[in-house]
């Protein structure tokens, strides 16, 4: 790969230095795609309430598996002891995430009841007609002219005129 050399270079001229550089940077950014899947199930547990899990899964990566690697990885690979930890970790991280994810699947009921399902809806027609509502505020011809939210109803009605 000529990326990393390249990027390498913008922050020194020395070869030596850009070499060493470019090898760790490719040694570091193997598991990259892990990382994204395990931030996202970090933040699906924040978005669901389960802020204990999400704030665990957060640390996992930087905390609990990164720092004991940067004390034992070097003394057995030297210099790239260092930039293996980083891969380790987030692979570690991606694992620990997907089996929380695994658990908690699992254990979650398949289907919803019925008066879940409807909160829900009700709650995600609030929000969309919130935010149309402030998008299409200067266009009265896009604006209702009355929401209600009700409960007993499936959530928003619009009253007769």
């Amino acid at each position: 790969l000529i990326v990393p050399h390249a990027i390498s270079a913008i922050f020194t001229s020395d070869e030596e230095l850009i070499d060493i550089a470019s090898r760790g940077v490719r040694i570091a950014v193997a598991i990259f795609p892990l990382v994204g899947a395990q931030i996202v199930i970090g933040n699906f547990f924040q978005s669901i309430g389960k802020a204990k899990i999400s704030i665990f899964l957060s640390l996992t990566r930087q905390l609990l598996y990164l720092l004991p690697g940067l004390l034992i990885f070097p003394h057995y690979f030297g210099l790239d002891g260092i930039w293996i930890c980083m891969p380790v970790s987030d692979f570690f991280a991606f694992v620990t995430a997907a089996v929380a994810l695994w658990i908690y699947v699992k254990d979650y009921p398949q289907e919803l009841p019925k008066s879940e399902v409807k909160v829900i809806y009700s709650t995600a027609n609030i929000a969309f007609y919130v935010i149309t509502n402030k998008l299409f505020e200067n266009i009265s011809f896009i604006q209702p002219k009355h929401i209600i939210y009700s409960p007993q109803t499936d959530g928003l009605s619009t009253p007769n005129a």
